[in-house]
């Protein structure tokens, strides 16, 4: 497996991490209807935009694995510009089968990296209430620091951020050192 930049020409793989882990992940806490609506081409279009801008928008890392993007992160400054966190992962999927592998944890570390190399020492991460994966940003040092809501279709729902005052611990898992 391999963490690396992403290039314009990821867009439509993507599309395709980006459309299936909501689907396997959101199935059950957002409508159907809004999970079924969504689509690769419409997805891939987003994509290109998104890495046409990167460096303005956040910075894009995907994981790969035999060639495959089976999961991404992208990040930059905090956008809602919290007092105490100066930077923020807008998104972290994997693919369903690669999850629990310990590839999200990389992708977090890299991140970190990325961003204290940016003059970004604190982080902030948004969660579902619902989601599982809550227990993983917990593990790797997240504390719950506010919430908010999220309007999805009919669906009301609540977010929970997740943050880190201090990721320069976690950027050094990004290298780790070997004896």
């Amino acid at each position: 497996m391999q963490i690396r930049e992403a290039a314009l020409d990821d867009a439509p793989r993507l599309a395709r991490v980006r459309v299936d882990s909501w689907r396997s992940t959101y199935r059950g806490m957002i409508p159907d209807a809004y999970l079924d609506g969504m689509s690769y081409p419409r997805a891939e279009s987003i994509w290109t935009q998104t890495l046409q801008a990167d460096g303005r928008q956040g910075h894009t890392l995907v994981a790969v694995e035999q060639r495959r993007v089976i999961g991404f992160a992208i990040g930059g400054p905090d956008r809602d510009s919290r007092p105490g966190y100066t930077g923020e992962i807008y998104a972290l999927y994997l693919l369903k089968e690669y999850q629990g592998r310990g590839i999200g944890s990389q992708l977090v570390y890299r991140m970190a990296d990325w961003l204290s190399g940016n003059n970004m020492f604190s982080m902030m991460i948004w969660v579902l209430e619902q989601n599982p994966a809550r227990k993983f940003y917990e593990a790797l040092g997240g504390q719950v620091v506010d919430s908010k809501g999220l309007i999805i279709l009919d669906a009301q729902l609540k977010e929970i951020g997740y943050g880190w005052k201090d990721i320069r611990p976690l950027a050094r898992l990004a290298h780790p050192v070997s004896s």
